[in-house]
C-alpha cells in the first residue's frame, strides 16, 4: 500500500480513491436507471391505442465525474430535453411525470422513479463501505 510524504501526498490519493468508487457508482447508476425504464416498459399491458416510441426507455443518462480539490461528484437521472412529435406534443419531463404517476392513458409502469433514487442511494452508501469500512 502506498503511504504519502505530507498532506497534498494524502489528499491526492484519498481523492484518487474516491474517484474510482464514485465511477463504480456511476456505472451501476445507469444500470439502476436503465432497468427501472426498461421495467416500465415490460409491466402492465401493451397500448392499443398508440405505438410506442421508446423514447423513455433512451432518457437514463449519467454524467462524467466532476472533480475539484475537495469534492467529486456526478449527476445521474433522466433526460428531460426530448419532445414528443405525438399526440399533444408533450415534452419528456411531463411524460416522465405521467409515467410515474401512472397518467394520461399512459400504458405501463408505472415508472418507479423513487425506488430507483433509493436504490441510487443505497448503491452508494454499499459502494462506501466496501471502500472505506475495513
Amino acid at each position: 500500500m502506498p503511504t504519502a510524504e505530507n498532506k497534498r501526498e494524502l489528499e491526492k490519493m484519498l481523492m484518487d480513491s474516491l474517484e474510482a468508487t464514485m465511477k463504480k457508482v456511476a456505472s451501476k447508476s445507469l444500470k439502476e436507471l436503465k432497468t427501472t425504464t426498461n421495467e416500465f416498459y415490460h409491466t402492465g399491458t401493451k397500448p392499443k391505442l398508440y405505438q410506442r416510441t421508446d423514447q423513455l426507455k433512451n432518457t437514463p443518462q449519467v454524467s462524467p465525474i466532476t472533480r475539484n480539490k475537495t469534492s467529486i461528484s456526478f449527476d445521474a437521472g433522466l433526460d428531460t430535453s426530448g419532445q414528443y412529435t405525438t399526440g399533444s406534443s408533450p415534452n419528456m419531463y411531463q411524460v416522465i411525470k405521467w409515467a410515474v404517476n401512472g397518467e394520461a392513458g399512459i400504458v405501463g409502469g408505472p415508472l418507479k422513479w423513487d425506488q430507483a433514487k433509493e436504490k441510487i442511494k443505497k448503491t452508494f452508501r454499499e459502494e462506501m463501505q466496501k471502500k472505506y469500512e475495513k
